[in-house]
Parts: C-alpha cells; sequence; structure tokens
C-alpha cells in the first residue's frame, strides 16, 4: 500500500513536502489516518513537510504509518531523508527547460537560475 523510495534528497533552505495521496496506493487515501514520524519537520493530515537549515545537513529517517478505524498500524514504511548543502556550479551550463506553465512563464527556470548563480 505504501511505496517510499529507499531515500529522498533534499537541500538546505528548500521545502520537502511530501504529499500521502502520491505515497500511497488507494483512490482516496485520506479515508485513512495517515502519519508521518520523522525527528525534523511537520506532519498534517495531507503531507509531511520539512525546510531543512544549515545546521540540519545530515541523515533522518522518515517512516510513514497507515491506520484503520481502531488506531492499529495497517502499514508502515520508512525512508531516509538526506539534506546536503547547495554546492555553486563549478562552470557554466546551459539548460533547455522543457514544461508546462510553469514553464512557460519562467517560473520554475527563474527559481533554478538564482539557485546557482
Amino acid at each position: 500500500m505504501i511505496f517510499l523510495p529507499k531515500q529522498y534528497y533534499l537541500v538546505v533552505g528548500d521545502r520537502f513536502e511530501l504529499f500521502y495521496r502520491g505515497v500511497i496506493k488507494s483512490f482516496n487515501p485520506y479515508k485513512f489516518y495517515i502519519k508521518a514520524e520523522c525527528e525534523k519537520g511537520y506532519t498534517y493530515n495531507r503531507y509531511f513537510t520539512f525546510t531543512p537549515t544549515q545546521d540540519e545537513v545530515g541523515n533522518y529517517p522518515l517512516s510513514i504509518n497507515v491506520y484503520d478505524d481502531d488506531g492499529n498500524i495497517m502499514e508502515t514504511a520508512s525512508t531516509t531523508l538526506i539534506v546536503n548543502e547547495i554546492e555553486k556550479p563549478k562552470r557554466r551550463l546551459n539548460v533547455l527547460c522543457i514544461g508546462d506553465s510553469e514553464t512557460v512563464n519562467g517560473v520554475w527556470p527563474y527559481v533554478g537560475y538564482k539557485k546557482f548563480e
């Protein structure tokens, strides 16, 4: 029921959001009580979020538990959040940005450019 990769790579200052709909194979995953457990970040009804700071570089275990109506764990899965710092590029590169309206309007290309300038 829960499909998680072995690890997620996070970057200092970037917000990580893990929506349960993306990792729980169910037509309506929100019919279950879902809880993410990690020493960092915050758990909400629909997702888990964590914005690492410079002091939080390292690895953090994250587990997702799905509970039934009686509070019993139906399934659990674990992954690791690996927090790294952004490294400046060693040389200038050209990047072809292909996508939807976020690309046409220049939203995410601008964000990417600002991160690595």
